[in-house]
């Protein structure tokens, strides 16, 4: 079972975090790994999350179509929300 409050949120990928990586963009590689079963190699590879990025977190290109997903994680008053909705799908 996830616990989705803050800080408990933060051990289901802690291993994810690393210096030079926001926690947005650990969370997002976190999930590329769990949702779309990338490898880890290729999930970080996924993640362009940056400041002034015109809101695109993450592509994940296939022969057949293209992921683009946003994903928001935010520390609020001793609690954490998230939000990883598709973007849009490019067929």
């Amino acid at each position: 079972m996830i616990k989705l409050e803050f800080p408990d949120l933060l051990e289901t990928f802690k291993h994810h975090l690393v210096d030079g990586r926001t926690e947005s963009a650990s969370f997002l590689t976190w999930y590329l790994e769990n949702y779309y079963r990338l490898d880890p190699i290729a999930a970080v590879d996924a993640v362009c999350d940056q400041r002034y990025d015109k809101g695109v977190d993450g592509i994940y290109l296939t022969q057949v179509a293209t992921f683009r997903r946003r994903s928001k994680l935010q520390a609020r008053i001793k609690r954490m929300t998230f939000n990883s909705k598709p973007a849009a799908l490019v067929a």
